[in-house]
């Protein structure tokens, strides 16, 4: 802030706040805000057939783990080659659950980068809302006060017209 007087014994005092521009970052900030979570949204729609698909592949990998083992354990009789067949078919179920997932993984990963943009823009838009709502308080703040400071200025100058006023009176 930075005063300058003149020689008619006004002030002029200069705010350094730039609202209009806090403004205008807000605004460019909302609509960042408003995309990205659009594009969460979007990606949340995009992930729930996958998270579905992953949910049926592991039921059915852990059907096909579960027979397996019953092959194995001797307590029924089986082939080598059936034996062999259903370990591939769980592996063959494996590799695409796990595809399925690493996709699942990447989409909550993209998400979750996009939701701490929002959290940090969300927090840059709170200082500038707090910046510009001050900027408001301190513009009123100086109005109230200069108008006061006119009031006193206007009593000074009656008073002192007042005195030079009786002063030229008591010397005519």
């Amino acid at each position: 802030m930075t005063d300058a007087s003149h020689s008619d014994g006004s002030v002029i005092i200069r705010v350094n706040v730039n609202a209009a521009e806090a403004d205008k970052e807000l605004v460019r900030l909302t609509k960042k805000i408003n995309a990205l979570n659009e594009r969460i949204s979007d990606k949340k729609q995009d992930q729930m057939p996958l998270v579905e698909q992953s949910k049926q592949l592991a039921a059915v990998l852990d059907d096909a783990k579960a027979k397996l083992d019953y092959m194995k354990s001797g307590d029924a009789f089986f082939t080598s080659s059936s034996i062999k067949d259903q370990e591939q078919t769980v592996a063959s179920l494996q590799k695409e659950w796990d595809g399925v997932q690493k996709k699942v993984e990447t989409m909550n990963a993209s998400i979750a980068k996009d939701t701490r943009s929002i959290e940090r823009m969300s927090t840059r838009a709170g200082e500038l809302s707090a910046q510009i709502a001050g900027a408001s308080k301190s513009s009123a703040a100086l109005a109230a006060a200069s108008k006061k400071a006119d009031e006193y200025m206007d009593r000074f100058v009656r008073r002192v017209k007042a005195v030079s006023y009786t002063h030229l009176r008591a010397h005519e």
